[in-house]
């Protein structure tokens, strides 16, 4: 079976028709996808920009932990030494104390000694 000039062109006709709707369909699909990269760049964007945004709020969280162990510990540490300073001026003061009951005991071991041997000759004669 021959075709003829006629049939041939009604049948590129169809073929063209065909591909131009193909050609439209794909046309189509390209807007789509040039669309959807772009909402991609979009999401992508923001996903830096919320990174960023983690980071610096990661970093504040950190200074701010620091910044409440530091005056947590400085608060402690200074109490720790008032209570020391305390302590040591109570010992300094005892200590001073002691030293002059010291000296008290001495006179008093010499004034019994001396009045001991006082009684035994009085005891003798």
């Amino acid at each position: 079976m021959a075709l003829t000039t006629e049939d041939l062109k009604s049948i590129k006709g169809i073929l063209d028709a065909r591909f131009d709707q193909v050609d439209a369909r794909l046309d189509k699909i390209d807007e789509k996808f040039y669309e959807v990269d772009e909402r991609f760049n979009a999401v992508d964007s923001t996903m830096t920009s919320m990174k960023t945004d983690i980071q610096k709020l990661q970093d504040d969280v950190t200074f701010i932990r620091i910044t409440q162990l530091e005056n947590g510990a400085l608060k402690t540490l200074d109490d720790i030494q008032k209570n020391y300073s305390d302590t040591y001026q109570r010992y300094r003061d005892g200590a001073d104390k002691f030293e002059v009951a010291f000296i008290d005991i001495d006179n008093l071991k010499k004034t019994v000694t001396k009045h001991s041997k006082q009684i035994k000759k009085l005891q003798k004669a």
